[in-house]
Order: C-alpha cells, then sequence, then structure tokens
C-alpha cells in the first residue's frame, strides 16, 4: 500500500508540473514618456513597438498577449515582426490594441494612437514593398489605432502584414472593424473562390469586384475604383 500512495503522490506532481498555468502578458507602450530601458508595465512604458516584439518574441512559455498603445504617434522605421513559438488560440491571442477603444465612453478620435511607416521598401524602384508589422503568428488582433501608411514614392505600403497562407475561419472571424474586399476578376495572383471565402467569414465585410480588373485595379482604374471607396469610408463613419 505504501509503495501504492507513493506512486500515486510522485504521479500528481509531475500532473501538477505539466499542467502550471500559462503566461499572461500585458506590455504597455507610451511613444512620449516611455523608455525601452523599461520593463513595460504600466507605470514603466516603453516607447516603441520594436521593443515590444523583441520582449514578446523572447517569451516561449505559453499564453496570451497584450500590448497597449498610449495615445501619441509611433514611426516604424524597419519593419516589426511578431515570430514567436509559442502557439496562440483562440482564446490566448496575441492583441495589439490602443489604450482607449472606440466602444469606450471618453474616447474620441483623437485618442487613437497613429502609426505611421518610413520603412525602406523592397524590389525593383518601381515597384517597392514595405511592411510596418509583420505578423508571423495566428490568432492575431489589432485594433484602435489608426495607420497612416508610407510617404516613400512607389512603395506598396503594408500596415499589418502576415505572409502566412494559412488563414482561418477563426481569424477571419475574429475581425470586428468594417472590412471592404476589393477584388478584380482578371487578378492572376488572387482567385476569385478565396475572396469570396474570405469575405463569407468576416462578419461587417464588404466586397467589390471590379470588371476588367487585374490585382493593382485600385491603381490602375483609379476613377473606377474611388467612388467604391468613398461609399465604403462613409459607411464605416469615417468620412461625412
Amino acid at each position: 500500500m505504501a509503495g501504492k500512495w507513493l506512486w500515486v503522490c510522485r504521479l500528481g506532481t509531475v500532473l501538477g508540473i505539466a499542467s502550471a498555468p500559462s503566461r499572461a502578458e500585458t506590455l504597455y507602450v507610451d511613444s512620449e514618456r516611455g523608455r525601452d530601458a523599461h520593463s513595460g508595465r504600466r507605470e514603466q512604458p516603453i516607447r516603441t513597438l520594436a521593443r515590444a516584439a523583441q520582449i514578446v518574441n523572447d517569451v516561449r512559455e505559453p499564453g496570451p498577449t497584450t500590448i497597449r498603445l498610449a495615445p501619441g504617434v509611433y514611426c516604424v522605421t524597419e519593419t516589426v515582426a511578431f515570430e514567436n513559438s509559442r502557439e496562440y488560440t483562440t482564446s490566448n491571442r496575441l492583441v495589439i490594441e490602443g489604450t482607449i477603444l472606440p466602444d469606450a465612453n471618453n474616447w474620441t478620435p483623437a485618442l487613437m494612437p497613429v502609426v505611421i511607416s518610413t520603412v525602406q521598401g523592397q524590389g525593383p524602384d518601381t515597384e517597392r514593398h514595405a511592411i510596418a508589422l509583420k505578423i508571423e503568428v495566428s490568432h492575431a488582433t489589432v485594433r484602435g489605432i489608426k495607420f497612416l501608411g508610407n510617404p516613400r514614392p512607389n512603395t506598396w505600403a503594408y500596415s499589418v502584414f502576415r505572409p502566412r497562407k494559412d488563414l482561418t475561419e477563426d481569424d477571419l472571424k475574429a475581425i470586428r472593424c468594417p472590412v471592404l474586399i476589393s477584388h478584380g476578376d482578371r487578378d492572376t495572383f488572387v482567385q476569385l473562390a478565396d475572396v469570396v471565402w474570405m469575405y463569407k467569414q468576416i462578419k461587417n465585410a464588404d466586397l467589390s469586384v471590379a470588371p476588367a480588373g487585374g490585382h493593382g485595379h485600385h491603381t490602375d482604374q483609379v476613377d473606377a475604383f474611388g467612388p467604391i471607396l468613398l461609399r465604403f469610408l462613409a459607411r464605416a463613419g469615417a468620412v461625412q
């Protein structure tokens, strides 16, 4: 009996270690009063998104991550990549958000953190591609942040970019903001069936298909695309 009891105790100890709680992580970022030498706690915010990504990428324990940006302007000069090896899930997500979200009673547009990218694009001089935030992990949410793009000429700017092809229904159904999906019916890079599938998963999405449009129809057919974009912005409450 003593031997059996000892075995049960040891098994219980092993199970207790194996089922240790996951590590929740919250980082505060403030472009005005933060310092990248700080810990990232509320009372000691860091200054840049690059430092936030570095901290997140160094953690291996499972658990959710929340990065909260205070109102202010955040300039991204090099691509900020989130690429750690932990497995995020539907309930344990990577969240990058403003400290005050639009559904708060005291929210105004002036309280939105603003991210502007000056990343040097890669590719030929006539068509450079520049990524601000590169999300390599699954189950990520970005909300309550204004992105202003990239002012460099001849540059395709990607404010938030996810290079992997394994987008899931959960990823798309987690999107809450209004989304415009515009597709050219002669696009040779993206199939219409894939676009329609994405559209059906996103609750608050509009879908526009440009006749005789290619992959770059939004720049090649500005006169046709402009009114579509303005109608979408009006529906989303971004313009009057």
